[in-house]
């Protein structure tokens, strides 16, 4: 995608743009943020492999539904954060057209909005999720009993 490739300009110019006589990936402030976008990256490739993993070994497709649209969600927010981030590390010049940053972190705004906005991605995790829990048949243990004072009914009010 587009991320990477905003994320591995970024880093490179870390390396070469010098402040205080060093190169500004030296600087916490900096190698935290790509660190962070790394992360996020790692992070999406993971998630989309696993997701990949389940709709290929056919997993329930409500289960599924639910999972490509986290994926699509959780994807397409972190690629837009790594690309701000990018951005973010190279100060000014992120911003005008000299690198195509700017034009990156456009483009993946759109990410969020086709092929079924993030908030209808929301709609649909938050729905076959509830499906998921309330669907079960099989024995689970009741976390909710964890809790110091969970017998205290008086205080559980749900009105």
């Amino acid at each position: 995608g587009a991320a990477r490739p905003a994320l591995e300009l970024a880093t490179r110019y870390t390396a070469r743009r010098k402040a205080f006589g060093k190169p500004v990936r030296e600087f916490e402030g900096v190698s935290f943020q790509v660190a962070e976008a790394v992360t996020l990256l790692d992070t999406c490739r993971a998630m989309t492999w696993s997701t990949a993993r389940a709709v290929d070994s056919g997993c329930h497709p409500n289960y599924v539904r639910r999972l490509v649209s986290e994926t699509k969600k959780f994807v397409t927010e972190a690629c837009q954060e790594v690309a701000r981030r990018a951005m973010q590390v190279m100060g000014g010049i992120g911003y005008t057209n000299v690198y195509p940053i700017e034009r990156i972190v456009r483009d993946l705004a759109l990410a969020s909005i086709w092929t079924g906005t993030n908030e209808i991605m929301s709609l649909i995790i938050e729905s076959e999720w509830q499906k998921e829990l309330h669907g079960r048949t099989e024995a689970v243990r009741d976390s909710e009993q964890d809790a110091e004072r969970a017998g205290d009914q008086e205080e559980k009010v749900y009105e």
